[in-house]
């Protein structure tokens, strides 16, 4: 009659698993924009020089002691930072330090182009040996 004894191929049938109870279903959406974030931090304190940020501003009155770089080395209660944060601390000095000597040096002279290269025909002088 035409069988084989095998079962007859089927397509797996995909099922959909059932959510826990009050769980949504994750629906597929399409990704927004996200917003810049922070903006421009050293907008706010492109006049206050480096040794200084850290005692101004959003950062008044967090800290006590500070090294000879203006860098906070112990929070307001006199605890002493954590490496972690002393090293976020630092990387953000170092950031505006760049940023404020940028805005405050003058604009940088205008660089002469390099030389036109020689050509092949020019005399022996002008060309360099080999």
């Amino acid at each position: 009659d035409g069988t084989s004894g095998l079962a007859p191929a089927v397509a797996p049938v995909e099922e959909e698993t059932p959510s826990p109870a009050g769980v949504p279903k994750k629906t597929e959406t399409k990704a927004k924009p996200k917003p810049p974030r922070g903006g421009d931090k050293f907008a706010a304190y492109q006049d206050v020089p480096p040794a200084e940020l850290f005692r101004v501003g959003e950062f008044a009155g967090k800290y006590s002691r500070f090294d000879e770089d203006g860098l906070p080395t112990h929070d307001a209660e006199g605890a002493e930072l954590s490496k972690s944060m002393r090293k976020k601390l630092k990387k953000r000095l170092d950031l505006h330090t760049l940023k404020w000597r940028g805005a405050s040096s003058p604009a940088a002279p205008e660089v002469a182009p390099p030389p036109p290269p020689v050509p092949a025909d020019a005399p022996a002088a002008a060309k360099t040996p080999a």
